[in-house]
Parts: structure tokens; C-alpha cells; sequence
């Protein structure tokens, strides 16, 4: 791959699922989400506006992703949120297949052009 684009938007979206996987590993510690652990979850809301705000280049920067650049991505995340040698190859690919989908739904939803008055009405749970 060319490395035209660099690293910086799947970075944001990576810390958004490392960040939702350590939040949601912190709340189960008694085996069970609740309300009162929204506290725990404070942090995902700027991680996602931050990823969200960069959603247009996800698939860009994977389609442009090199070999050296994953290995960046893997050091990062290493070294940012302790995923040891063992796992972090397969969480990064998960956090970035998150993020591609996350993408796809958002860039899609700007496509149709949807908003508030389009989007069918929701029941509360």
C-alpha cells in the first residue's frame, strides 16, 4: 500500500472500541450493566464524537493501510490500552472492523440524507 493517508482517523476509531471494551470489561466486573454504571461509560460519548467526526476517511485510510502502518497500529494499542502480544492483532482487526461498519452506517445515512424528521419514530424499550 502507498501509506498516502496515514493512520490518524483509524487511530480515533480504535481508541473508541478499546475504550468500549475496557468500559464494558470495568462494568461486568459484578457481572451485570446497569444504570448506575453509566459513570463507567463517561468516556465513550468524545471518543465517539471524535471518531464519528473523521468517519468520511475509515474507508480510505483501511483500503490504504500497509504493512508498517499496522504494525503501528498494534504498538499503539500495546502501548496505549495494555493489550498484550497475545490478543492485540486480533483486537485491532476487530476494533477496525467496527469501525468500518460504523462507518458504512453513518456515510450511508449521510448519502440518503436522513435526518431527525426521516428517521422512523423508536418506542422506548
Amino acid at each position: 500500500m502507498s501509506e498516502k493517508l496515514g493512520v490518524s482517523d483509524l487511530k480515533d476509531v480504535l481508541q473508541l472500541g478499546l475504550i468500549v471494551r475496557n468500559d464494558a470489561v470495568k462494568a461486568l466486573d459484578d457481572g451485570k450493566i446497569t444504570l448506575g454504571d453509566l459513570p463507567t461509560f463517561a468516556d465513550v460519548i468524545p471518543a465517539a464524537a471524535k471518531a464519528i467526526s473523521g468517519v468520511q476517511n475509515i474507508p480510505l485510510e483501511v483500503a490504504d493501510l500497509s504493512s508498517q502502518e499496522l504494525d503501528e497500529l498494534h504498538a499503539w494499542t500495546k502501548e496505549n490500552y495494555g493489550v498484550g502480544d497475545e490478543h492485540v492483532k486480533e483486537v485491532v482487526a476487530d476494533c477496525l472492523e467496527l469501525g468500518l461498519k460504523v462507518a458504512s452506517v453513518v456515510l450511508k445515512a449521510l448519502k440518503v440524507g436522513e435526518s431527525k424528521a426521516d428517521a422512523p419514530e423508536v418506542a422506548p424499550a
